[in-house]
């Protein structure tokens, strides 16, 4: 599963476990109605990813090209060095944008 939290520069998604593949569609559709409706850039959250799948490796993918043809940017947050080193081995470390900021996923 996972959480949205709205800023004004970006939407974060906070991936809530290792089990995506089953919260995929969910994740893809929400995504995509993001990137036709809003003009924000968009942050993948992966502090509670210990693991990485194809799937959702191929996922961001997608995400990341709609957004490039918006003129966005996709950016990957708080990725551990095992989700990481899965990412450099399939040649996505420079593809992607990284970041360690932290959001807030119960602002006050």
């Amino acid at each position: 599963m996972f959480e949205i939290i709205d800023n004004d520069s970006e939407r974060v998604y906070v991936l809530k476990c290792d089990n995506m593949a089953s919260d995929l569609r969910l994740l893809e559709k929400s995504t995509d109605e993001f990137i036709k409706s809003d003009n924000r850039n968009l942050v993948i959250d992966m502090t509670g990813q210990n693991i990485i799948c194809s799937l959702l490796l191929a996922a961001m993918i997608r995400i990341k090209r709609e957004l490039l043809v918006e003129g966005r940017s996709l950016i990957i947050s708080n990725c551990n060095s095992h989700v990481y080193r899965c990412m450099e081995m399939a040649g996505l470390e420079t593809f992607f944008s990284f970041s360690n900021q932290t959001f807030d996923i119960h602002p006050h």
